[in-house]
């Protein structure tokens, strides 16, 4: 639905592909070796229009990855279609994959809020929800009002931790989500505000199999998800030109809920190897621990070595072991795959 032609058209401010190109090189210094000056893009219409353009259609996929790790249809429907208020909205990204969601699985759309300091952000945002069947109501400053789910999208890494909990002990969500850059900074933030939602007896819904402590909280090891996905031909060009992956995406993706969820899946942190004859993935148990699992392309299809080659880390998957290779590895198959 949201391709890079919607975001062309109903941009605040036009732009050439080379103004485009330029435009984009300069919010992308600012996300990385201009970390300091980051906020400063918002204040620009012709960066917030370069912003609107790619990286919104390339993080929308993020939010979908996230919602399809949950297994329960009849939970997620009825989520869904509750009230949604997105902390740090920018031009209303995950609401935008949020509304999309709903009419793939035609599901009434919820109340919708935004939250951003930025009004050229929340002028791009309602440029793109223009001509859509609903439009969210625009805050600067976050009402003092409960919602049913409270979306934090890129925006926790630019907060402090005791902020976050603040929000979220004002809006007393039910549902809790949280897409932010895959890297290990804002794991080891993230985690610390996981500890805390966990003493308030929310559950994880995603991507933790238990509620123990994260076996990846000491040391250097860290937890995070790529998505491996494709956009349409004219991004898959913007892409190449400024010299940006966005088919291997990082990020720290996590839900979270009051409802107590049945874990019955390992989640894949990564895909260590591949051999000759075996995949190797590093997962999360539900025990609480990592452990290695083999399994031998003998048992799999063309078509599921195939999907295991694209297939993101940070998925839940079914494994049945089968043999003991040594301390914490284990020969297993797949299940339901």
């Amino acid at each position: 639905m949201f391709d890079f032609s919607f975001f062309q058209k109903n941009s605040i401010f036009e732009l050439s592909e080379t103004e485009l190109k330029k435009a984009l090189e300069e919010v992308s210094a600012k996300f990385t070796s201009q970390r300091s000056e980051i906020g400063d893009y918002t204040a620009s219409s012709k960066l917030v229009s370069a912003y609107n353009q790619f990286y919104v259609p390339t993080n929308i996929p993020k939010f979908n990855f996230l919602i399809s790790q949950i297994n329960d249809q009849k939970y997620l429907e009825e989520f869904l279609s509750k009230p949604v208020i997105d902390i740090g909205s920018g031009p209303g990204t995950y609401l935008l994959a949020w509304y999309e969601y709903c009419c793939h699985l035609k599901i009434e759309f919820p109340e919708m809020c935004a939250v951003d300091t930025s009004h050229l952000m929340l002028e791009q945002l309602n440029k793109n929800f223009s001509k859509l069947k609903i439009k969210p109501t625009t805050f600067k400053y976050i009402p003092k009002k409960h919602f049913y789910n409270v979306i934090f999208g890129n925006s926790i890494n630019e907060m402090s931790r005791e902020n976050v909990e603040s929000i979220i002990d004002e809006i007393t969500p039910q549902n809790i989500f949280i897409v932010e850059p895959g890297t290990k900074e804002s794991f080891k933030k993230v985690l610390g505000i996981r500890n805390w939602l966990l003493s308030k007896n929310y559950s994880i819904v995603y991507p933790c199999p238990h509620s123990l402590e994260c076996p990846l909280s000491v040391g250097e090891n860290w937890c995070h998800q790529v998505l491996k996905t494709s956009h349409d031909n004219q991004l898959e060009r913007l892409s190449q030109l400024i010299k940006k992956d966005r088919r291997n995406m990082p990020l720290i993706g996590q839900i979270y809920s009051k409802v107590k969820e049945k874990h019955t899946s390992f989640q894949v942190i990564r895909i260590l190897l591949e051999t000759k004859f075996s995949f190797e993935f590093e997962v999360c148990t539900n025990s609480g621990g990592i452990e290695i699992f083999e399994v031998q392309k003998r048992t799999l299809s063309k078509e599921q070595i195939k999907s295991i080659r694209m297939l993101s880390w940070g998925v839940k998957l079914e494994f049945k072991k089968i043999k003991i290779l040594g301390e914490k590895r284990h020969r297993v198959c797949l299940i339901n795959f």
